[in-house]
């Protein structure tokens, strides 16, 4: 993995969500500014996706924005972030917004988000990319979906090994911390596989 210059946020457009994840969209923004990095983002003006550009914009972050013609339309896309992207598909998107970032952090959010991550996760795991991902388990709200990972890994109908990719940190800092070491851990593939053999002790 080389340099890490550009952050992809995944993270929430809810209007409704309570202030304490606005506030921790908010800080994350503003770390990626002072730490001279580039946002990647879903390129909404609203929510957590709102807060994350307008901070790291005022911190003086490079901003990317990465939306749909669909959200365009509802004038949920901002206006002035650096460089926006518009695509036809939500697929599009997603792709272009793992293409884009050298690592991910993931926020809060919906079913969007939970997409997002999920095809990002499936992705490193199988080895389509080599980008860290770390979750940013604000109030515990990501919890239930790692509870649900480790459920499956429980069943044995998920291998152990996606245990080494899933970095999960309670604040911003330790989330961006955790993506700028630029250093993943090797897995041997054959643990991602749960199929094979499985050793009782690792599950």
């Amino acid at each position: 993995m080389g340099e890490i210059k550009r952050i992809t946020v995944f993270c929430g457009s809810s209007t409704r969500a309570d202030a304490v994840f606005l506030e921790a969209a908010a800080r994350l923004g503003t770390l990626i500014g002072e730490r001279g990095l580039t946002l990647v983002f879903g390129g909404g003006s609203v929510g957590l996706m709102g807060a994350v550009y307008a901070a790291a914009k005022a911190a003086g972050a490079k901003t990317i924005g990465v939306t749909t013609k669909q959200f365009v339309e509802l004038e949920q896309a901002v206006p002035d972030c650096d460089e926006l992207v518009v695509k036809e598909s939500i697929g599009d998107r997603k792709q272009i917004l793992l293409d884009r970032g050298d690592a991910i952090l993931v926020l809060p959010g919906g079913l969007g988000t939970y997409e997002e991550f999920f095809d990002a996760f499936v992705g490193r795991v199988l080895g389509h990319h080599t980008k860290a991902i770390a979750l940013v388990d604000i109030d515990q709200a990501l919890s239930p979906l790692v509870n649900m990972i480790e459920d499956g890994i429980h069943r044995k109908f998920i291998s152990h090994g996606v245990r080494d990719y899933l970095h999960i940190c309670q604040t911003p800092e330790d989330a961006l911390d955790r993506v700028l070491m630029g250093t993943e851990h090797v897995v041997d593939p054959s643990r991602m596989v749960p199929s094979g053999d499985w050793d009782e002790s690792d599950s």
